[in-house]
């Protein structure tokens, strides 16, 4: 049986969780806390507890083999140890494994009006999360790093994504993508052992952010600002015959 650890057990860690089990996976979970180690248990998921802040908690990995590794962690979650340095200090210290998932972020690209492929050069690379990906380029051979657009379902949901009922950069493009779809891509590309690389996972949907969270929220009141960015994910979804679902199906 093949196994996966996932590093963070947020709502796509969990999402990942599911698709891999469901897949066959001997699926390992990491948690910061002890309480939620029992519910991962009970959803039939080898539980870790696994602070990243904590040096002593990289030793519980090294009995591990593993034959793929998701990094699905926030960077906000690394506050002693840089998050990159937590990325490598989790590969020196795994036993094994084969191939490296890394769950990026369409942050990455500038908010310049643009419309971004994988291959645009407008980056941000001051930003920690592609400074992180290009120590993965570099020392890790086979990976795949999934720059992700903004994450929503019906936990999610864009109504409750501004609660002050203020929508800045009103006429800037949504880049939205369905959770589901994000594990499902994520489980397929390794099943079908794509080519390794950088895949943005982002919805073709880019109504304005007055027509999009206006639609479900009349409320709100709207503000000029930057002009934002539309990111291109036809690539994954072409690679994978895969179709997005609507971001406006919740």
């Amino acid at each position: 049986m093949a196994s996966v650890l996932i590093i963070g057990s947020g709502i796509l860690g969990l999402s990942l969780a599911e698709k891999f089990s469901k897949g066959g996976y001997h699926v390992f979970s990491t948690s910061t806390t002890e309480s939620k180690l029992s519910t991962l248990h009970e959803m039939g998921y080898n539980p870790i507890l696994f602070n990243s802040n904590e040096i002593a908690h990289y030793e519980k990995l090294t009995v591990l083999k593993i034959d793929v590794l998701v990094f699905a962690l926030a960077p906000s979650k690394c506050n002693e140890i840089a998050y990159t340095d937590v990325l490598n200090k989790i590969c020196n210290t795994l036993s094994s494994f084969e191939l490296l998932v890394f769950t990026s972020s369409i942050s990455v690209y500038s908010n310049n009006g643009q419309n971004h492929t994988e291959e645009s050069e407008a980056i941000e690379h001051n930003s920690i999360i592609y400074q992180t990906e290009c120590y993965i380029k570099e020392q890790i051979r086979d990976h795949y790093i999934f720059r992700l657009g903004g994450l929503i379902d019906k936990q999610r949901h864009p109504k409750g994504f501004h609660k002050n009922l203020e929508v800045k950069q009103a006429d800037a493009p949504v880049n939205l993508v369905q959770i589901e779809d994000v594990s499902n891509m994520i489980y397929s590309s390794v099943e079908n052992k794509i080519d390794a690389g950088v895949y943005n996972v982002c919805s073709p949907e880019h109504p304005s952010k007055k027509e999009y969270y206006g639609s479900f929220n009349p409320q709100l009141n709207y503000s000029e600002g930057e002009p934002g960015k539309k990111i291109d994910g036809s690539l994954i979804s072409n690679a994978l015959n895969y179709n997005y679902t609507s971001i406006y199906d919740l």
